[in-house]
């Protein structure tokens, strides 16, 4: 009889995780990862006005978007308009880890050439390297436009240090012999200028996609597992209250027999 009820129990539980949702799915709070967009829209304009920000955070989320991307792949996709909104989120994702990869080395090679700026300029300095253009210390000027076109990447800013690096250019150009020196400010004048027009270009990408349909779909789906779940268990502990009800009852009737 206890060999019967036990197997019973058993062979149920067995029945419902079958059945029911795989537990990497019922373990991360999904309503949670529905914000994730505006998340990391929000830490990478964060980081572009901040350059000295730590990026860790930017490394969180891209950890938590592949734990999503994980329970995609774990969703019985059990109706069309679900595996499509799957499809849509998951491609979707992907792009995004592809562009968080490319930001997240745009702003480490940003910070290194801009901390890189102030110490090519201490060289050219030490080394005797001047050049005067409208009564104003050249390179140094190269630095105030850099740094104003960092902060603040508007049109203007961008043509004046476009002007800059022009003007480098020609110095470079019409020296007798290459100095590596100039060269190599010159360089970070460059990496300045590309990185910062790659990240705006990447935090525009940021805002303007957006999946929130289908990540309700799929939210919604979520959620009725979460109450099937949990239906199970109700019913589990049920049986297993009634089978130690049966076999008590089974045992005072040997009992009175004996």
């Amino acid at each position: 009889m206890l060999i019967t009820l036990i197997s019973g129990v058993l062979f149920y539980k067995n029945l419902t995780q079958i059945k029911g949702p795989s537990r990497s799915v019922l373990k991360i709070d999904f309503e949670a990862l529905q914000t994730l967009d505006l998340q990391v829209y929000s830490t990478t304009l964060f980081l572009r006005q901040n350059q000295g920000a730590d990026i860790t955070e930017l490394k969180d989320e891209n950890i938590r978007i592949k734990e999503l991307l994980d329970i995609l792949n774990d969703i019985n996709k059990n109706t069309p308009e679900l595996k499509s909104s799957i499809v849509k989120i998951r491609n979707h994702f992907l792009e995004k880890q592809k562009l968080m990869d490319a930001y997240e080395l745009a702003v480490k090679d940003l910070r290194v050439n801009t901390n890189a700026l102030i110490p090519a300029y201490n060289v050219l300095e030490k080394n005797n390297i001047k050049f005067v253009l409208d009564k104003h210390d050249f390179y140094r000027e190269c630095i105030l436009d850099s740094f104003m076109y960092i902060s603040f990447s508007h049109k203007e800013n961008e043509n004046r240090l476009s002007d800059d690096q022009k003007v480098l250019g020609q110095i470079v150009s019409y020296a007798s012999a290459p100095n590596p020196d100039l060269q190599k400010f010159g360089g970070h004048l460059d990496v300045i200028h590309k990185r910062v027009k790659e990240m705006d270009v990447y935090l525009k990408s940021f805002k303007e996609v957006s999946i929130a349909p289908e990540m309700k779909i799929v939210a919604k789906f979520f959620q009725e597992n979460l109450q099937a779940q949990s239906d199970q268990n109700e019913n589990l502990l049920t049986f297993m209250f009634a089978a130690i009800g049966i076999y008590l009852l089974f045992m005072i009737f040997i009992l009175r027999k004996t």
